[in-house]
């Protein structure tokens, strides 16, 4: 049997790192601090031995004596929280007992998220530094440290607590004077349930053979990465979900690469790539797994297969209310006997094919393929002929270069016209396809009647029952949705159940979840954007040592840490890449999305939405920000503001969807309970047409119209403002908007420029320059001053919508657009590279633009009859 030891060793990395993380969950209700709290007997000691001699530190050692999942904190101050209802340490310093005796680590130190919750890493490690040192003097020094900090953070001032009832009576955001040591039990249900699935993975491997046909091998054996053929590229395309060509390049990937990693930017269509991966496994008859730490993105993932589909083509389970709404559902399906779903992909009027239709299409499907095929082998054995000669071969050989150059042409004009022609049969592939989904669907339906009545009775008793049911349907190739938090209530531990495990907003999702994910499935999806919202960690798994080593599929090792996300260990794992970029982009305005695309996304992102004149608008608000009890912050000013534009909104786009985001939790608490005492507001917040909150609550979320108060005002901090402009949350931030999107500024700020990535969105253009390569750049000079002669306007090397051109149209819209064609490049050209070129082109087509491929060996004949071609029309 193959050595375990090193998959052993990572799971016990895990356990320890979140035993670790465990030690920061320490807010405890107010009706718990009499069990928990344990005042010092000392108001202010001086030194560490006038605590740790007193008879309180005994009873801490006491309590801690056989309790591994409780935590010890020393603290000078309480914090009160939530509405006066939670307590928690302001700032903590760990305590460890060794060899009877407590001691205090100041290296482990635990801040509140009232002060740590809002502030950029930076900062924050700069504040723990300066807290580890005063710890480290005496308990004076930390005091002094702590006073220091909440004068600089402008927290209320301290209030003196003789004892835990004066504390209990404190109001919310309250800071009590009141020393003393926490003893908490740190064990949350999320954390029990991941930890004994943990546990029995390392009972389970040294002894069975199950978990090498599971996913969970790549861990130690990552696969080699396997590319889609042209077939199943075009397959894919063909999906009744009707893709895109690069969601159908992930598609493929998904279907053939054992472990896949999808890069997923902002409104890419993330969800329709997991919706088009069931529809496969459906066809197949295989079952599906789809998962996400974030609620929203499985409930989005499940409304899109519903959508697609209709109600009851997957199995969303979870918590109490989920699995009731899920016990509804299987009795509905318990009395259906052929599949009665609504799904888009069913309207209109459906074909019958016979088995002998369906065979004869696929051959005459792949005769096509192959006449493809030796389209783009006949191009890529002219190329590396064509590339050897100069810009003006010799008169001897003048003759072959230009009847090679004539052959390559026509070659690459036959190649495009096939394309074209296969579109319509693109179209009888997916009606056929949807007609074979029909009937998978009913085979489903039919063989799982019993299954649906024990589920639905199955669901609240116990797990055991739910566990048993969940099986047969996995084994049955029923789709399955579920959260992170929910799936050991709800799903078996058993090893490669599902044939396909999906994980949605990996990037969110900490590695320790991911393994008995990867044991239940015998592949993986895995999508995520680390330019999103990051895996968010504790400190305390820095402290766990050695960190094991995993080696992915370049041969390179990396630290399997903790702190890595989902996302970024499957990446890893894939040899430091991912497989798939989701580039085309159907969300945001070009204006606004054309500023994350050049700033996080390399300018890769391809934008397909329509312009819209007015839809960025900057409002400059003369401003000053205030401190709240909490740590947090308001602006009264831009709060007014932000209201102002929301009605603006309301009135002038009735049916609309609306948001305000801001980087503080007390500005959108204010705004919501403003918008609650609004007549004119609180109608669409009782509809939910209305989203408030930090970039945490819109992740997942899109809105029409949207308001961003960065609330930083004339009075900002660098560290403020560092924080407004985190780059994963402001980039967040700005890419909810579907039409609208205004940005309250403070002035002063402004003018200040203070805010270097809001001026770069505000200044962002949807035309923007490339960079000249050096090969081509006295060939473009040439080019462009044979246009200038001929009075055509024009640029060089322009991006538009995410598109490169040599030459553009300077017109707005463009209309035409030329590249010249790369004769080494084109040497290596595959048929799934030639079908990329291809819905380039007819992408290009859609949005209006004529793009032409010019050879170097003979542009101004070309560019002569275009010119020919262009005044004939224009007559």
């Amino acid at each position: 049997m193959e050595d375990v030891r090193p998959l052993i060793a990572l799971i016990d990395y895990y356990i320890e790192c979140l035993a670790q993380e465990r030690r920061d969950t320490l807010t405890v209700l107010k009706s718990q601090l009499q069990q928990v709290v344990l005042p010092l007997p000392v108001r202010h000691p001086e030194c560490w031995e006038a605590i740790l001699n007193t008879h309180v530190a005994e009873e801490v050692i006491h309590r801690l004596h056989g309790r591994a999942n409780r935590v010890a904190v020393y603290t000078p101050y309480t914090i009160v929280a939530a509405r006066g209802a939670h307590h928690e340490p302001l700032v903590g310093v760990l305590c460890t007992v060794s060899r009877g005796v407590l001691n205090i680590d100041s290296a482990d130190l635990w801040v509140s998220p009232a002060i740590a919750g809002e502030m950029s890493e930076q900062d924050l490690q700069a504040l723990r530094d300066q807290i580890e040192h005063a710890a480290r003097l005496s308990p004076f020094a930390l005091r002094r440290a702590l006073d220091d900090l909440i004068a600089r953070e402008q927290l209320p001032l301290q209030q003196t607590c003789e004892d835990i009832t004066t504390l209990k009576s404190l109001p919310e955001g309250s800071i009590a004077d009141f020393p003393s040591f926490w003893v908490v039990e740190s064990d949350a249900q999320y954390d029990r349930g991941l930890v004994r699935e943990l546990n029995k993975l390392k009972e389970t491997i040294p002894h069975s053979r199950g978990w090498q046909h599971s996913a969970l091998r790549f861990l130690l054996e990552p696969p080699p990465e396997v590319s889609p053929s042209d077939e199943q590229l075009l397959a894919a395309l063909a999906n009744p979900s009707s893709p895109t060509f690069s969601q159908a390049m992930a598609i493929a990937q998904g279907l053939t690469q054992p472990l896949t990693v999808i890069t997923g930017p902002p409104g890419t269509g993330k969800t329709r790539v997991i919706a088009a991966l069931t529809i496969e496994h459906l066809l197949q008859g295989r079952s599906i797994l789809i998962a996400s730490k974030i609620n929203t993105a499985v409930d989005t993932a499940v409304a899109m297969v519903n959508r697609l589909l209709g109600e009851g083509a997957i199995l969303r389970t979870g918590n109490q209310e989920a699995r009731e709404q899920l016990a509804s559902l299987a009795t509905m399906l318990a009395g259906w006997n052929l599949w009665q779903g609504q799904g888009e992909v069913f309207k209109g009027e459906q074909e019958t094919w016979k088995n002998y239709q369906i065979e004869n299409f696929l051959e005459h499907i792949r005769s096509r393929l192959r006449r493809h095929r030796r389209q783009v082998h006949r191009l890529r054995r002219l190329a590396p002929r064509l590339a050897g000669v100069a810009e003006r071969a010799l008169p001897r050989w003048a003759w072959l270069t230009h009847w090679r150059l004539k052959k390559f042409m026509r070659s690459w004009q036959l190649l495009i016209s096939e394309s074209d022609e296969m579109l319509k049969y693109l179209e009888r592939w997916r009606k056929m396809r949807t007609f074979l989904l029909r009937g998978a669907l009913n085979r489903l339906l039919t063989s799982n009647h019993e299954a649906f009545t024990r589920l639905a009775n199955a669901l609240n008793p116990d797990s055991r029952a739910r566990h048993r049911v969940f099986l047969r349907l996995a084994e049955r190739g029923y789709p399955v949705a579920v959260s992170n938090l929910a799936i050991s209530m709800n799903l078996p531990l058993e090893p490669a159940m599902f044939d396909l495990l999906i994980i949605d907003e990996a990037s969110t999702c900490d590695p320790a979840s991911l393994l008995p994910l990867l044991y239940r499935a015998r592949r993986a999806v895995i999508v995520g954007d680390p330019q999103q919202l990051p895996h968010i960690t504790g400190k305390g798994w820095r402290q766990v040592n050695p960190v094991p080593q995993l080696r992915g599929a370049d041969g390179h090792l990396f630290s399997a840490e903790f702190g890595l996300s989902a996302y970024e260990l499957c990446r890893l794992l894939a040899g430091g890449r991912e497989h798939c970029l989701l580039n085309d982009h159907f969300r945001c305005p070009p204006k606004i999305i054309s500023f994350s695309n050049a700033r996080f996304y390399g300018g890769n992102l391809r934008i397909h939405t329509p312009d819209h004149p007015d839809c960025f608008e900057l409002r400059l608000v003369a401003s000053h920000h205030v401190s709240t009890r909490t740590g947090s912050r308001l602006n009264p000013q831009q709060q007014e503001e932000a209201l102002r534009v929301l009605k603006e909104f309301v009135q002038k786009h009735k049916d609309g969807t609306y948001g305000i985001v801001t980087p503080y939790r007390a500005a959108a608490d204010a705004l919501v309970a403003a918008v609650e005492a609004d007549t004119h507001l609180s109608p669409i917040w009782y509809e939910e047409r209305l989203l408030i909150g930090t970039a945490h609550r819109f992740q997942g979320n899109e809105v029409d119209h949207l308001v961003f108060a960065t609330i930083a005002g004339s009075n900002a901090t660098e560290r403020e403002l560092r924080w407004v402009e985190q780059p994963n949350l402001f980039n967040v931030a700005v890419t909810r908007a579907r039409r609208t999107l205004v940005l309250i500024v403070d002035k002063t700020l402004w003018e200040r420029q203070a805010l270097p990535l809001t001026r770069a969105l505000v200044e962002t253009e949807a035309r923007m320059q490339g960079i000249l390569s050096p090969t081509a750049e006295a060939m473009l000079h040439d080019i462009s001053a044979f246009l200038k002669a001929h009075h055509v306007e024009h640029s060089l090397n322009a991006i538009y919508r995410g598109y490169h051109f040599d030459v553009l149209d300077a017109n707005q819209p463009p209309r035409w657009g030329f590249n010249l064609l790369n004769w080494h490049e084109l040497q290596s050209l595959t048929p799934v590279e030639a079908w990329r070129e291809w819905s380039q082109l007819l992408q290009l087509r859609q949005h209006g633009i004529d793009l032409y491929y010019i050879s170097p060996l003979n542009w101004q004949d070309t560019l002569a009859r275009w010119l020919a071609e262009r005044e004939l029309h224009s007559r």
